[in-house]
């Protein structure tokens, strides 16, 4: 799959926003993907990493191992998801599916890698 590397449109579009008003919209004019404009914008991917890697430290301080393996195929499965982009994708969404992916792969809770992020 070719990820788009988006590129906002000259024009902008009106759109309802989360809270029901309509705004003007900046979209991708490659693909034609709406921006994310709210205030719950997505992060990095390195924001999920190093989340992860703290999450990794405290499992290993009360006995738990998470691999370096288990660590590559959550952060491929999110990428492979389409959670990795910031320009369309809230962060509460991202959080969401982060957390499924570690419990997935790990059986670490949802709750628990939550409070990592």
């Amino acid at each position: 799959m070719n990820k788009c590397l988006h590129q906002n449109s000259p024009e902008k579009d009106w759109l309802p926003a989360s809270n029901g008003i309509m705004k003007l919209h900046p979209f991708c004019h490659k693909c034609g993907v709406v921006r994310n404009i709210s205030s719950d914008h997505g992060r990095e991917v390195g924001y999920f990493i190093n989340s992860l890697s703290e999450l990794r430290n405290h499992m290993e301080r009360k006995g738990y191992k998470i691999s370096k393996a288990q660590m590559r195929l959550i952060i491929r499965e999110f990428e492979e998801k389409g959670l990795d982009d910031v320009y369309s994708v809230t962060f509460s969404k991202q959080r969401e599916g982060f957390a499924e992916i570690v419990r997935e792969y790990t059986g670490v809770s949802e709750d628990l890698v939550k409070g990592f992020l």
